[in-house]
């Protein structure tokens, strides 16, 4: 792998993992607004409300997950612009394509695990989260 497209990735992947963790921690937040009647009635222990929203994990990934990808794809592609390195890498006699090419591999390799994570995970965890509540 170039150094270039080590850097371009390293560059998207800062992104992504930020839109993860912030998209998951607003999801549970939005849930656990909607549900606080319910869980307050219940007088819910802590470590029962986290295994709950720990089993939601999976179904709540696979569902934002091409948000997230979409997200911080053009994240990456303006913050290399904004900082003129997409010029850079056209002055030196690299195509583009080659830089897009992390983007669109990355989207089948991580479209690939939703896949998989979809039909191995989610349908355990879900039904494990849907008997916790």
């Amino acid at each position: 792998m170039k150094i270039i497209n080590r850097y371009v990735f390293g560059e998207f992947l800062k992104p992504f993992a930020w839109c993860t963790i912030l998209f998951l921690f607003l999801y549970y937040i939005i849930d656990l607004f909607e549900n606080l009647d319910e869980i307050i009635k219940a007088k819910m222990p802590l470590y029962i409300l986290a295994d709950y929203y720990f089993s939601l994990s999976p179904f709540i990934f696979v569902k934002i997950c091409p948000i997230i990808i979409l997200l911080a794809t053009i994240y990456t592609l303006s913050n290399l612009n904004r900082n003129n390195e997409i010029m850079a890498i056209k002055a030196i006699g690299i195509n583009l394509w080659s830089i897009i090419w992390i983007f669109l591999t990355f989207g089948v390799i991580l479209s690939s695990i939703c896949f998989s994570i979809n039909e191995l995970v989610v349908p355990d965890s879900y039904t494990h989260a849907l008997n916790i509540k």
